[in-house]
C-alpha cells in the first residue's frame, strides 16, 4: 500500500455549527497533518469505496504499522469497541473540527469557492466516486 502524501495544517480556530440544536461552539486546533488525496485504487484511480469505518480505521493501523508508529486504534476483542489512543503517532481519521479546518480551505464558510467548481455533485450526472485529480502543488 502507498502511504499518502501528507500536508501539515497550521494550527487556528473554527466555529462549529450544529443546526439541530441551533448552537456553535469554538474550537483550537494545534497543527495537524491531513492526507492530500483520497486513498485510491491504483488501477481505476477512484477512490477507495465502499469503506466501512472499522475498515478504514483497520487501514489507518496498516499504514501505520508500515511506518514503524504506533497505531492510533485499539479494537477490542469484540472487534466493534475501539478505543482511540490520542498520544500515538500513527495515522488515524481527522476529528470533525480538523475536517471542517481543512475543507474551508483558509476561509471561515462553509465552502472555499462556487460549488460547481470545486465539488462534484448531483447535477453533473456522474455514476459513483470519479478518479483522484492529483496536483503538483497541495
Amino acid at each position: 500500500m502507498n502511504q499518502p502524501s501528507m500536508a501539515t495544517l497550521s494550527s487556528g480556530k473554527i466555529t462549529l455549527r450544529d443546526a439541530r440544536r441551533g448552537t456553535t461552539r469554538d474550537v483550537e486546533l494545534e497543527p495537524f497533518e491531513m492526507a492530500v488525496h483520497p486513498l485510491h485504487d491504483r488501477s481505476t484511480g477512484r477512490p477507495l469505496t465502499p469503506l466501512t469505518w472499522f475498515e478504514t480505521i483497520n487501514l489507518c493501523n496498516e499504514l501505520s504499522n508500515a511506518e514503524e508508529l504506533q497505531p492510533a486504534y485499539t479494537r477490542a476483542g469484540d472487534g466493534r469497541s475501539v478505543t482511540w489512543n490520542t498520544s500515538a503517532d500513527g495515522y488515524r481519521l481527522p476529528t470533525e473540527a480538523e475536517w471542517e479546518y481543512d475543507c474551508r480551505a483558509g476561509t471561515t464558510s462553509p465552502a472555499y469557492g462556487p460549488l460547481e467548481d470545486i465539488a462534484w455533485t448531483g447535477l453533473d450526472h456522474l455514476e459513483g466516486p470519479q478518479p483522484v485529480v492529483r496536483s503538483e502543488n497541495p
